[in-house]
């Protein structure tokens, strides 16, 4: 794991994603990420009293960072807790203070990002699901006018859990609404010399309204084709995404099945 975060630093990604919810994901990080890695983390209410400890400074301890790039709220039924006015409180005064550039919430939808604009009118990062099956949200007026405003969109689930890079063969039977986009992907990739994942990258790379593209990599391979296709010079087209339902592109109703 040390070589994959240096190699990452190395090619450009400081700014790096967790939560205390990833196990030791942030004790490990902050051992293992070179110096000027910047953070951003989560926070998950209980039925304890709001306070700086358990919002921020323990992350910034097992980070060993003076302060955090994002702090973000990891559900959105944490800003319906009833002493969120609380947090929100504390939050505003570790931004005053430098300890957290920013922060926000996490969304699904365009519900729950309305709902987040209510409650926190002065957020200033949000993280929303977006990839090239799926740019309901990126393609919503209300993200480009946070944009405007200074909000950073931070874009997850690129690849759909995975998903638009399967083999289409072996997609679940679930997921076969999928197989036309997949097709479609690598016939642009065939014509362009490329890879899928290129493409599928290539539809977020140069959005104007992308601030940040969140991806995981579980090994050094992974990790390496992941910065050669966000590396590439290879121009992508952009494509329309399908109109696809819920089932297929929330991850979250895929339990229920």
């Amino acid at each position: 794991m040390t070589a994959m975060v240096q190699d990452a630093f190395r090619r450009g990604v400081t700014l790096l994603d967790t939560a205390p919810s990833y196990g030791d994901a942030e004790s490990r990080l902050g051992a293992l990420a070179p110096s000027g890695a910047r953070y951003i983390t989560k926070f998950t209410l209980s039925d304890r009293p709001p306070n700086e400890e358990d919002l921020y400074l323990r992350s910034l301890r097992r980070l060993q960072a003076d302060s955090l790039h994002g702090l973000l709220a990891h559900r959105i039924s944490d800003l319906s807790h009833p002493q969120f006015g609380q947090v929100l409180e504390i939050l505003r005064s570790a931004r005053s203070a430098g300890l957290v550039e920013r922060f926000g919430v996490s969304v699904y939808d365009r519900t729950e990002l309305d709902l987040a604009f209510r409650i926190i009118p002065d957020l200033d990062i949000v993280q929303v699901p977006g990839n090239a099956v799926d740019r309901r949200l990126l393609d919503d007026d209300l993200v480009a006018e946070l944009h405007e405003n200074g909000v950073q969109i931070h874009v997850r689930s690129v690849f759909l859990q995975g998903l638009l890079l399967e083999d289409s063969e072996r997609l679940d039977s679930r997921f076969r609404q999928l197989i036309p986009a997949i097709q479609l992907f690598d016939e642009v990739a065939d014509e362009l010399r490329t890879t899928r994942m290129r493409v599928l990258l290539g539809q977020l790379k140069d959005d104007p309204l992308v601030d940040a593209v969140l991806v995981g990599a579980t090994s050094y391979e992974e990790l390496r084709q992941i910065l050669d296709s966000w590396e590439s010079n290879v121009q992508i087209p952009k494509l329309g995404a399908p109109a696809l339902g819920n089932e297929i592109l929330d991850a979250r109703a895929w339990k229920a099945r």
